[in-house]
C-alpha cells in the first residue's frame, strides 16, 4: 500500500520540455521587451552546431520544414526529381518537396528501427530518383552501411532529418554527417530546442552559397513577436503542468479525462506551433511555402538551444540507461515488441514505444498505474487522404503510426525506479490481456 501511495505522487507524464525553465523565463521577458533581431548569439550557435556536426556551414532558419524547401531548391535538381523519403513524417514536409517543384516518393518502413525497409527502397528506385531523405526517428539508429550503400549505388544525394536524433551515432559516426546537407528542427520537446526554428548544414558550398542567396531573396522579417510569446507562454504552461507534484495531483487526471472524451484536443495541442503560425489545418496540400514562416532565428531562441545543447549529451546518456534498466524488466519475451535499433549504443532514445494489438487498452492500463503514454502525432502520409495522388501501400509504417505507444523517459525527472515500475506493468499487461507473439510484418 506504501508503494502505491509513492506512486500516487510520483505520477509518469508522457512528455516533459527539454532545458532550463529560468532560461525560459528570461527568454519570455525578452520576447516582451527586446530585440527579435538575429545576431551575435544566433551566429555563435552556428558556429556550435557546425563544430558538432563537423559541418563547414551552418544556417538558423524559421523552421525546419524551410530548410528541407531551400535545400531542395538550392541543390537545382531537375523538375520533378523524385526524393525517396518515409511516410511517417510531419505532413506539410510533403508539401515543402511540391513547393520545390519535385515529387515525393514513400517507402516502407523497418519496424525494428523505423526507418527505410531496405528491400523496398530498392523497389521505389527509378531513372527519377534523385535524393533519399532521412528522416531518423525516436532517436533510434538504422543500419547506415545498408543505407549509404544503396545511395551511393544508384547515385543519390542524402538529406538527413536529425530532429529526433540530436547525438546519435552509428559505429562512431554522427548521424548527421553522412549526407549532403543535414535539416533539424529546435522546435518544442525536442532534446536540443529553441521552442520553434530550424537548422541546416552543409559541407559544400555550392549549396551553401545557394541556400543563402535563397534565404537573402525571401526572409525579410524577424519572428513576429506574438507568435513568439505565444510559444514561450504555452511552454511555460507545460513545463508547469508536467512538473511532478502537479502532474500527479492534477494534470494526470485532465489528461485522463482528456484522453478518454476528448482525444482530439490533446493531438492538436502536441501539433501546435506550426499551425499557430499558418492558421490552416493540418494536414493540407499545397503547392506553395506558407508565407506566414518566411522569418528569421532570433538570439532569443539561440540563446535557448545553447542552453540545451550543453546538457544534450548528459541527458542522452542518462536516456540509454533508462532503456538499459527497462530492458532488463521486461521480459524477454515481450523484446520483440520493443524498438530493435540497429546500433544501440548509438541511438538516444529521444521517445521509447512498446508494440502492441490494442494500443487504447494498453493506455488505459498505463493510466491504471499512474503511467500516462501516447501515440506518435506524426501522419502516414502515404495513407492521408490529402495527399491520394501519392499513395502508396506501407502496412508497417501505418502500423507504427496507431499501434507504438509511447512510453515516459525523461532524463531530467526519471529515476531507475520508474522504468522498473513501467517495465512490470508491461510484463503485466501481456500477462493479463495475452497476444500472440509478435512477428515483425514484411513489407510487400
Amino acid at each position: 500500500m506504501s508503494f502505491y501511495l509513492k506512486r500516487f505522487f510520483r505520477k509518469l507524464p508522457r512528455a516533459q520540455l527539454y532545458g532550463n525553465s529560468f532560461a525560459l523565463l528570461g527568454a519570455t521577458l525578452k520576447a516582451l521587451f527586446g530585440s527579435l533581431n538575429k545576431g551575435s548569439q544566433a551566429v555563435e550557435l552556428e558556429k556550435k552546431f557546425a563544430n558538432r556536426y563537423h559541418r563547414k556551414h551552418t544556417m538558423t532558419i524559421s523552421t525546419a520544414r524551410l530548410c528541407l524547401n531551400y535545400t531542395l531548391r538550392a541543390m537545382e535538381l531537375p523538375p520533378g526529381s523524385e526524393i525517396l523519403m518515409t511516410p511517417l513524417t510531419i505532413a506539410d514536409m510533403v508539401n515543402m518537396i511540391r513547393a520545390a517543384g519535385h515529387k515525393p516518393v514513400f517507402v516502407e518502413m523497418e519496424a525494428g528501427s523505423f526507418n527505410f525497409d531496405m528491400e523496398d527502397l530498392e523497389k521505389k528506385i527509378t531513372p527519377k530518383s534523385r535524393v533519399l531523405l532521412i528522416t531518423y526517428l525516436m532517436g533510434l539508429v538504422p543500419d547506415m552501411d545498408r543505407i549509404a550503400e544503396t545511395a551511393r549505388k544508384h547515385n543519390l544525394q542524402i538529406i538527413e532529418d536529425i530532429s529526433q536524433n540530436y547525438g546519435s551515432s552509428y559505429k562512431g559516426k554522427l548521424i548527421g554527417t553522412y549526407g549532403v546537407a543535414s535539416i533539424a528542427s529546435v522546435s518544442m520537446m525536442k532534446t536540443v530546442c529553441g521552442y520553434i526554428g530550424g537548422i541546416f548544414s552543409t559541407d559544400n558550398e555550392t549549396l551553401y552559397r545557394n541556400f543563402t542567396t535563397i534565404c537573402d531573396r525571401e526572409i525579410k522579417s524577424s519572428i513576429p513577436r506574438r507568435i513568439l510569446l505565444k510559444l514561450l507562454i504555452k511552454n511555460i504552461q507545460l513545463i508547469i503542468a508536467t512538473n511532478t507534484t502537479v502532474f500527479s495531483v492534477f494534470t494526470f487526471y485532465l489528461v485522463k479525462l482528456l484522453t478518454n472524451a476528448f482525444p482530439r484536443v490533446i493531438a492538436n495541442f502536441q501539433r501546435g506551433n506550426i499551425n499557430m503560425l499558418t492558421g490552416e489545418p493540418d494536414p493540407i496540400l499545397r503547392d506553395t511555402v506558407s508565407e506566414k514562416l518566411f522569418f528569421g532565428f532570433s538570439d532569443i531562441q539561440a540563446d535557448l538551444v545553447l542552453n540545451t545543447m550543453a546538457d544534450s549529451e548528459t541527458g542522452n546518456r542518462k536516456r540509454k540507461e533508462l532503456v538499459q534498466k527497462l530492458m532488463e524488466t521486461v521480459d524477454k519475451k515481450y523484446h520483440s515488441r520493443l524498438p530493435q535499433p540497429a546500433d544501440f549504443e548509438g541511438s538516444v532514445f529521444w521517445r521509447y514505444s512498446v508494440m502492441t494489438e490494442n494500443p487504447e487498452q494498453f493506455r488505459q492500463f498505463m493510466l491504471e498505474r499512474y503511467i500516462d503514454t501516447g501515440l506518435t502525432n506524426l501522419f502516414c502520409c502515404s495513407t492521408v487522404k490529402e495527399f491520394a495522388g501519392y499513395a502508396r501501400p506501407t502496412p508497417i509504417a501505418s502500423r507504427i503510426m496507431s499501434n507504438a505507444v509511447l512510453i515516459p523517459i525523461h532524463a531530467e525527472t526519471m529515476k531507475e525506479e520508474d522504468m522498473c515500475w513501467i517495465g512490470q506493468a508491461i510484463n503485466d499487461y501481456f500477462e493479463f490481456f495475452p497476444e500472440k507473439p509478435y512477428k515483425v510484418p514484411t513489407a510487400s
